[in-house]
This record gives C-alpha cells, sequence and structure tokens, in this order.
C-alpha cells in the first residue's frame, strides 16, 4: 500500500489546477455527457487537452519524417502511366 501512496504523491504533485468560467447549461449538458459515458467533466476536459498538446508534436514529427524521406529517397514514386494531354481531357 507504501507504494500506491507515493505514486500517487508523485502523480499529483505534477498536476496543476485549472479554473474555467463556463455557462451553466453548457456545465450541465457537459455533466449529463459525463454522467452517460461514465466518467466526469474533468476527466473530459483532461483527455480533451492531453490530445490537443500531442496533435502538435504528432504533426512536429509527421512533418520532421516526410521531410528526412525526400531527403533520403526512401520516397518512391512509380512509373507515369498518363499523358499530359489524358489529364486534361474533358
Amino acid at each position: 500500500m507504501h507504494g500506491i501512496r507515493a505514486w500517487y504523491s508523485l502523480v499529483m504533485a505534477q498536476r496543476k489546477n485549472l479554473t474555467l468560467a463556463i455557462d451553466l447549461e453548457t456545465l450541465d449538458e457537459v455533466r449529463i455527457y459525463a454522467a452517460r459515458r461514465g466518467t466526469t467533466v474533468n476527466a473530459l476536459v483532461r483527455s480533451y487537452l492531453v490530445e490537443l498538446a500531442s496533435q502538435d508534436a504528432r504533426r512536429k514529427e509527421a512533418r520532421s519524417e516526410i521531410r528526412q524521406m525526400m531527403h533520403t529517397g526512401l520516397v518512391t514514386v512509380g512509373e507515369r502511366s498518363w499523358t499530359r494531354d489524358e489529364l486534361h481531357q474533358r
């Protein structure tokens, strides 16, 4: 049980509280949404913010990988099976 307390203390020490201003009608709807999914408004907000923060990092990583592939020639393009005229036929 001692290990769990130490882990919990470490996790809680790494978190900060956040205060949001939201209209009551929206909050009521989100509470219902959360309750239907067996979670809390706090957990929904936390999950959304974590996803939002990670999207930028994933985009940067993908761009970096694409640039690397372009420079190393890992991206190949097949032979052209069409002509310019075929593309512009109407």
